[in-house]
């Protein structure tokens, strides 16, 4: 049986395991899949990626947030139609 603090605990666990389950499980999207394909084809990373976005719109990004863009947990038309121009990506 858990008790008190214990339980706390358990229940504290158990909700970073979810969401870390949670967070394994997001589907990369058919947009994000192309892209994914595009830079291995140009031998570009989602760092390089950031960058180009960066310097062509002037908006903050970075891997994390391109990462986010490929598994629809972000959505910005005007990053994604600037990753879609970089890339070569038929929208």
């Amino acid at each position: 049986m858990v008790i008190g603090t214990d339980l706390r605990t358990y229940e504290f666990s158990t909700f970073v395991c979810t969401c870390q389950q949670k967070r394994r499980e997001r589907e990369i999207t058919d947009f994000g899949k192309e892209v994914k394909k595009k830079l291995i084809d140009q031998d570009k990373t989602q760092k390089w990626l950031a960058s180009e976005v960066r310097s062509r719109t002037g908006i903050k990004s970075d891997q994390s947030y391109i990462n986010k863009i490929i598994r629809g947990e972000k959505t910005s038309s005007r990053v994604t139609a600037t990753i879609s121009e970089i890339l070569g990506i038929n929208v």
